[in-house]
């Protein structure tokens, strides 16, 4: 057979996986890292011995490509977690995310916030322009928060124009600023639609 390391190219494995340890467990799933994607495959290794003697032989490997099931799980995953239209977290995550948050921040002695805040008037949105000029809104609402969030907040949709913000290690003072950015983001900011320029403002609490 051919030498494991021809096989198995260190460097098209993950870091966890370069090591070719996987060759000895019995059951493992490694990520294959090529140009252009990520293919997986879960490799099952099992000793061989001589008749005679039962000694060691080497070992067999099984190498079953599954990477379809893995995008599928990691779709379901996704869209069990995110909102469907946005993106962004939906509420049951956020709150499993916060609630994590909350008991690191207890235990760590280290500040959190979290905040509330609505779309102003979106009913009246909704009902002059039509829900799918809403939708457009809402988006354009996810987008001017993420481009002042940090890597470790927390963002979530709450319901259909609420959404909730997890922000860790910052203070109050951070947190209220954090909160101003995104306020003056939302009011200096036009929404562009099919049906021309509409102005949003959001109320945080």
């Amino acid at each position: 057979g051919s030498l494991a390391t021809k096989v198995f190219p260190r460097h098209q494995l993950r870091d966890e996986d370069a090591d070719l340890q996987f060759l000895q467990d019995e059951e493992r799933v490694i990520e294959w890292l090529e140009e252009d994607e990520s293919r997986f495959y879960r490799t099952r290794s099992s000793p061989i011995y001589f008749r005679r003697g039962g000694t060691y032989a080497g070992r067999t490997l099984v190498v079953l490509d599954i990477t379809e099931n893995v995008r599928l799980h990691r779709k379901l995953e996704h869209m069990a977690t995110h909102d469907g239209m946005t993106k962004i977290y939906n509420r049951t995550h956020f709150v499993e995310c916060s609630e994590a948050l909350l008991e690191e921040s207890a235990q760590s002695k280290k500040p959190l916030t979290i905040a509330l805040f609505d779309i102003d008037r979106f009913k009246n949105i909704n009902d002059t322009y039509g829900h799918d000029i809403g939708d457009i809104v809402i988006r354009h609402v996810v987008h001017c928060c993420q481009i002042h969030l940090g890597e470790r907040d927390v963002f979530g949709r709450y319901g259909g124009e609420e959404f909730a913000l997890c922000m860790p290690g910052r203070s109050l003072d951070e947190s209220f600023q954090l909160l101003e950015d995104i306020r003056n983001e939302l009011y200096s900011t036009m929404v562009t639609t099919p049906a021309g320029e509409i102005s949003v403002t959001a109320s945080f609490g």
